[in-house]
């Protein structure tokens, strides 16, 4: 990598501050015109959904950010179902069991086996709720009680500007893994369940 000439060295909070530090504040005019611009922007865009929903049935902004959009439908469709389901997936009873002989079972017997299943169920779908409530709560990793999170801003006279941790020890990404882990379980068993999200 080139040399650089270096021009201004400061130490931030965070990279945030560093590119406030190098914003000029705006005159009282300008400020008024941009909250004008913005409130006509935001009429605009509501107008904009407004037609593409009259066009398309939704709008564009629901397939940009799919994910988030679609955990928003089913977590109260999910929860609804996990609150109110009548029957239960025979995935949730053990390989053994036969639906078919079951009336021939004794009835205390064959109610713990519905018990079983219908609480396996539940907790299924309560993983599957979680999942889509929480796919976008990512977890902060867990840093050294002392670590010091300021960065070191580097200006140079190209007009770039560069940012380095100030203290260059690795935190904790277990909580992280963690939730991804969880995450992924979810999906799985939605993908798993899909065809018994009926009942």
């Amino acid at each position: 990598m080139e040399n650089r000439e270096v021009t201004k060295e400061i130490t931030v909070n965070s990279m945030m501050d560093g590119f406030d530090l190098r914003r000029e504040p705006w005159p009282w005019y300008k400020t008024f015109f941009m909250k004008v611009k913005w409130k006509y922007q935001d009429v605009e865009y509501w107008l904009r959904k407004k037609r593409q929903k009259w066009i398309t049935g939704f709008p564009h902004e629901e397939s940009w950010s799919f994910n988030h959009c679609h955990a928003n439908y089913v977590i109260p469709r999910l929860k609804h179902m996990r609150d109110n389901f009548e029957g239960i997936p025979s995935e949730m009873f053990p390989d053994d069991y036969d639906h078919y002989k079951e009336w021939e079972m004794d009835e205390e017997e064959r109610d713990l086996a519905h018990e079983k299943a219908r609480r396996r169920w539940y907790d299924t779908l309560t993983k599957i709720i979680w999942t889509f409530d929480n796919w976008d709560n990512h977890k902060e990793p867990i840093y050294p009680e002392d670590y010091d999170h300021r960065q070191k801003m580097t200006e140079y006279a190209d007009g770039s500007t560069g940012f380095e941790g100030l203290d260059d020890r690795s935190p904790d990404y277990t909580p992280q893994e963690e939730h991804d882990k969880k995450i992924d379980e979810g999906l799985q068993l939605f993908v798993k369940y899909y065809h018994n999200l009926w009942h």
